[in-house]
This record gives structure tokens, sequence and C-alpha cells, in this order.
């Protein structure tokens, strides 16, 4: 563990020097045309650029000048243009599109036959409901935040509920009010490199991220064990949720 984290130090060290050091180096050759006394270039200024480079949170400073120019470019290679042109795929729009509120509400009205007096329960659908829609414009039918769907049965009357599945992923992203991480449809010709980068942002501390193998959606099925329900996804723990 203690050499994890001097690994952990010395990488994000090093990564943080690389911007303060590129614009010092350029400043100081600059300065240089018109430097009578011949300035060393370590000098006084030279502690500034080490405060940047090791010093929290200016080191911070120095990675998001290192990370943002590169995460742009990735993304304006492959960034789709909402534009009168662009087609919604059918996921993403009618029954498909996802739903943004959670409400709950009696359903009042039956179109045909009439609620079973001698059943009580739930029927829980559970499906991928995007929080965010993809900063590229690009989406995939299985990637969404999983949120459950449940009509309930008591005293004759239906209910219906919808919640979205409180995974760490999900409550990143709520708290930040944006898209934290890759969405399935992003991954394609040079944006594959998006996901070792972001992984290397977390591991340095940079960005925040989820714990090992808990950073998935849970929005495919459902299932029951011990008498407790589970949110499941293929690439993820079970997600445990309380049924009312």
């Amino acid at each position: 563990m203690e050499e994890f984290i001097k690994n952990k130090i010395i990488l994000r060290t090093i990564l943080a020097s690389i911007m303060p050091t590129l614009i010092y180096s350029i400043c100081f050759l600059v300065f240089k045309q018109f430097d009578e006394q011949s300035t060393p270039y370590f000098n006084k200024f030279w502690m500034i650029v080490v405060s940047f480079t090791v010093v929290y949170p200016f080191s911070q400073i120095s990675l998001w000048l290192l990370f943002t120019p590169i995460i742009y470019l990735l993304q304006r290679t492959i960034r789709i243009e909402k534009d009168s042109n662009h087609k919604k795929a059918f996921f993403e729009k009618g029954n498909f599109a996802p739903v943004q509120k959670e409400v709950e509400y009696e359903i009042k009205s039956v179109v045909s036959g009439k609620v079973p007096g001698d059943i009580r329960g739930a029927f829980v659908k559970n499906g991928p409901n995007n929080q965010f829609s993809s900063d590229l414009g690009r989406s995939h039918w299985f990637e969404g935040d999983g949120m459950l769907h449940a009509i309930s049965i008591k005293d004759q009357k239906l209910y219906y509920c919808n919640r979205f599945t409180q995974t760490p992923r999900y409550k990143a992203e709520l708290a930040a009010g944006k898209q934290m991480f890759p969405k399935l449809g992003e991954l394609r010709e040079k944006h594959l490199i998006i996901m070792p980068l972001m992984g290397l942002m977390e591991a340095i501390g940079y960005s925040p991220g989820t714990e090992r193998n808990k950073g998935q959606t849970a929005n495919t099925a459902m299932t029951q064990h011990a008498k407790r329900t589970y949110a499941l996804v293929e690439s993820d723990y079970p997600f445990q949720v309380k049924l009312e």
C-alpha cells in the first residue's frame, strides 16, 4: 500500500510539472531576449513553478491545464453536430426516450377488466434511462442510468412509481450536474483512448471516481435473493434496492 501511494504521488508530481514547466520555459526564453543580466533558469520564479507542481490545490490547476486540451481535442474529432439533419435514434424518442422526472400516483382508469382484489404485490421493470445525454451526441441503446418502473397492487388499487437506481455513478453525476463517465456509444475511433485517460486521472486523484467494480449503472435486470431485491448489470456487482 505504501509503495502504491508513493508511486501515485510521483506520477502525479511528474504530470503536474509538465504544463507549468512548459509555460515557464517559454516565458523564460522570451524574457531572455531582453535580459541584460543573464538571469539563471533556476531563480525565485522557479519556486512558483514548483508550488504549482507539488502543492494542492495548485497542482490541480496544473493537471487541468494538461488534461483539458487533450480531452477537448479527442471530443472534437468525433462530436456530432446537433443540427436539423441529425436524426435521433429510436431509443432517444417516443416511448423509448429517457424519463427525467421521478413520479408516483394512483392509476384511476382501467381500460378493460378490473383490478383483482386477492393480489398484493408489485411488477418491477428495470431499464436504461440517461440522466444526462451524451456530450458528444453519440448514444447506445444499452447505456443509461438504471431506472425502476413499478406497478403495484394493493387493496384492489393500482399505483405507478419510478425511481433512478442510486448507484455511486448516478450520485456522482447528479452532484456534478453533468456527465462524468464515458458512455458506450462514445467509445469508438480515437475516443477509445478516453477510458485509460480517465483511469489515469482517477488514479492520481485529479478527478473523482467510483470504487473499483462499482461504477456501472445497474440497468439491465432484477432478481431476488435471501429476501432482498437487486438491480443487475452484467459488468458490475448486484445493487440492492428497497421496494416499499
